[in-house]
C-alpha cells in the first residue's frame, strides 16, 4: 500500500507422497498420498515506523485433519540503530493421524538489536516452544576491526523442562577473521 503496509490472500496447495514412517511433533500419520489446500491471510503496517505489527493466520486441511495457526508480532525502533520485538505464533491440530489426535502449541520470541555504529553490533535472541518445554538464547557481538576483517562473539543456550532433571545445553563460539588486500 502507499503508507508501505500490506495486505496478502494465499491459497497454498500442497502435495506429499509420503512413503515411510512420519510422526511430526510426535503425531504418527498413516503412509499414503497427501493433498491438501491451505489459505493464508497476512497484514502488516510499516515496518520502517518506529512502532510496527504484524499479524496472520493460516488455516485449513493438513495431513488427514485441520490446522490453524495465529501470529501477531510487534516491534519498537525509536532509533535506526535499535530495536526490540517480540512474536507470538498458536498452532492448533485437530484430528491428525492414527488417532485422530489434538494438539496445540505456543510459540514465543523476543529478539533486541542494537549497534553502536555500522562496524559495531550485538544481537540477542529468545524463543520459547509449549510443545516441549524448550527456551533457546543466542546473542551475538561482531565487531568489524579493519576493512572485511571481524571478531565474532556468539552465545548460545538451549532449556528444556520437559525432563527431570533439566538438559541445559551452553555454548560459546568466537571466530576472528583477517583480510589482507595486496
Amino acid at each position: 500500500m502507499k503508507d508501505n503496509s500490506f495486505f496478502q490472500f494465499d491459497i497454498i496447495p500442497t502435495w506429499q507422497n509420503i512413503n515411510f514412517d512420519f510422526a511430526p511433533l510426535g503425531l504418527a500419520i498413516e503412509q499414503g498420498r497427501y493433498f491438501f489446500t491451505r489459505k493464508l491471510v497476512r497484514a502488516a503496517s510499516d515496518q520502517s515506523r518506529k512502532f510496527s505489527l504484524s499479524g496472520a493466520i493460516n488455516w485449513g486441511k493438513f495431513y488427514n485433519g485441520q490446522r490453524t495457526t495465529l501470529s501477531t508480532g510487534l516491534r519498537y525502533a525509536p532509533l535506526p540503530n535499535f530495536s526490540i520485538s517480540g512474536e507470538y505464533e498458536r498452532n492448533d491440530i485437530k484430528d491428525i493421524g492414527f488417532e485422530n489426535q489434538d494438539l496445540t502449541t505456543d510459540l514465543y520470541t523476543a529478539s533486541l538489536r542494537a549497534a553502536l555504529n555500522p562496524r559495531v553490533q550485538f544481537s540477542a535472541f529468545y524463543q520459547f516452544n509449549s510443545f516441549d518445554s524448550q527456551g533457546r538464547w543466542n546473542a551475538r557481538f561482531s565487531w568489524e576491526y579493519a576493512p572485511l576483517s571481524f571478531i565474532y562473539l556468539v552465545f548460545n543456550e538451549s532449556t528444556i523442562d520437559a525432563f527431570d532433571p533439566i538438559q541445559r545445553n551452553t555454548q560459546f563460539i568466537s571466530k576472528v577473521t583477517f583480510l589482507k588486500q595486496f
